[in-house]
């Protein structure tokens, strides 16, 4: 009897395509949602000002504080990556690398993708070029926490300020910015607490990410602390520019404010590329400081341009810088 040599078609493989597509589906589906949130908050911002005269003042701005407003932005993204040329002991990525992948990954986040897709494009090319993982991996959220802790920090002493100084239209707005860092502080020191603690009562001994973490937590020297804090107020004198472009000749410690609280709501993945959050954030506290809404909106819809253009410009800054130098043998350390 002969047998048959017929063998039937694999039958997973449409199955594996289909997980594929449904995949691609889902994404585009979150992409959608965010854009439909954006597109939702933006309407709800012009329905409450009167965008007759936010356009005038959009279209009035003064360019020479626009462009002293992108330089400052460009500056920020440099500094961050001056930062993790600082707290990344990796010999092969040199100055150039950290500046380079600095200005493409925060073109990243502004074209939509918001921070986390930034760090996550930095961190593939950082394994790319060093082959390295985990260490890029928690040096950049060491740098993260710095800048946010920089951020909290900044936020407490400027509403201090704002309380000892009798300023009535902020103290509300100052109350409330203390207790939410204080809140933080606290949820943050429970939740590292917790870590700890886990991590020293575990019987299979101490994992390669606790002992990676430790040592990027430590890259974390005072020069750092220093630069994330000046790196602060930078981007709040980035806004403050865009105050004055559109007329609005405020105090420093008002734009640095509502930098502070727009840059916490760009950690919340809900909107594309913050749009909308991002605007309502820096909008609503101006707004709470005493700046007029039509032109606290303003503000925020120039900044908006403002960061994108520089973020391209950036964008092609990257390509012209020229990669790191590989270093020697003898420049390497023997642990790897």
């Amino acid at each position: 009897m002969m047998r048959c040599c017929y063998q039937f078609p694999y039958r997973e493989k449409p199955a594996v395509i289909e997980t594929q597509v449904s995949d691609v589906q889902q994404k585009h589906l979150m992409l959608g949602l965010k854009l439909t949130v954006s597109i939702g908050l933006i309407s709800l911002l012009l329905y409450w000002v009167d965008w007759q005269q936010a356009y005038q003042m959009i279209t009035g701005a003064n360019p020479y504080w626009l462009v002293v407003s992108g330089a400052l932005v460009i500056t920020v993204v440099l500094l961050d990556g001056l930062r993790l040329n600082w707290m990344i002991p990796i010999p092969e990525l040199r100055f150039n690398d950290h500046i380079r992948l600095a200005l493409q990954s925060a073109f990243v986040l502004q074209l939509g993708f918001g921070m986390a897709a930034g760090d996550a494009y930095r961190t593939v090319r950082y394994a790319a070029k060093s082959g390295k993982v985990l260490k890029p991996v928690v040096h950049i959220i060491a740098a993260r926490l710095a800048g946010l802790t920089s951020i909290g920090i900044v936020a407490l002493a400027i509403s201090g300020w704002v309380l000892i100084s009798g300023d009535g239209s902020a103290q509300e707005l100052g109350n409330r910015i203390i207790k939410l860092v204080i809140l933080v502080a606290a949820t943050l020191f429970v939740v590292a607490s917790g870590i700890v603690f886990f991590v020293s009562n575990r019987s299979k001994g101490i994992p390669d990410w606790y002992v990676a973490a430790k040592e990027a937590f430590r890259s974390i020297t005072p020069r750092v602390w220093a630069l994330s804090i000046f790196m602060v107020f930078v981007r709040g004198l980035s806004f403050a520019c865009a105050l004055f472009a559109v007329g609005q000749m405020v105090s420093l410690y008002i734009p640095v404010l509502a930098g502070n609280t727009a840059t916490l709501t760009t950690l919340l993945p809900i909107a594309f590329g913050g749009l909308g959050i991002r605007e309502g954030a820096l909008a609503g506290t101006t707004v709470l400081l005493g700046v007029p809404f039509a032109a606290a909106f303003s503000a925020a819809i120039v900044m908006r341009i403002v960061v994108v253009v520089a973020s391209c410009i950036g964008l092609l800054l990257s390509y012209m810088i020229p990669e790191g130098t590989p270093p020697t043998v003898e420049q390497v350390p023997s642990d790897g």
